[in-house]
């Protein structure tokens, strides 16, 4: 069981390249589970590299960690509503690892990716989840999402 007090939540650096490969991969094979056969990882280590590691990335990713553990990531961008004239934040992938599922991490991925919406002015934090990921659908649905 983890202390919720101890879950930390930060920005992936070009050090956390593997990790962030790998928990990609992982989200991958959870949403296989889902019946989604659509998902397929092309990705690679230098594509990760060039897009998420560089001056102007583009996209972002924090992982959770507890101690030495790595408990999940949040891969996510900014998006332009030119009606709205401001920015939004999607939310591409929310991962937490089963094991640390139901201990807090999620709703501290949740708390962070609000505050990093405040912080660059967002309308509004945006995502969907897979019809068939009724743990994650009771989630959002907690938090009043």
């Amino acid at each position: 069981m983890l202390d919720k007090a101890a879950i930390v939540i930060r920005q992936a650096t070009q050090e956390d390249l593997d990790i962030v490969y790998n928990l990609i991969r992982e989200k991958a094979a959870f949403d296989q589970s889902l019946g989604d056969s659509q998902t397929v990882v092309l990705v690679t280590l230098d594509s990760l590299r060039g897009t998420l590691f560089n001056e102007n990335p583009y996209a972002h990713v924090l992982l959770a960690t507890s101690d030495d553990r790595i408990l999940g990531l949040a891969l996510y961008h900014f998006r332009f509503s030119s009606f709205r004239g401001q920015p939004s934040l999607w939310l591409d992938d929310l991962f937490v690892r089963e094991t640390y599922c139901n201990q807090g991490t999620g709703l501290a991925f949740m708390h962070e990716l609000a505050a990093v919406a405040h912080t660059h002015g967002c309308s509004h934090l945006s995502w969907t989840a897979h019809a068939r990921n009724t743990r994650g659908l009771v989630f959002y649905a907690r938090i009043g999402a």
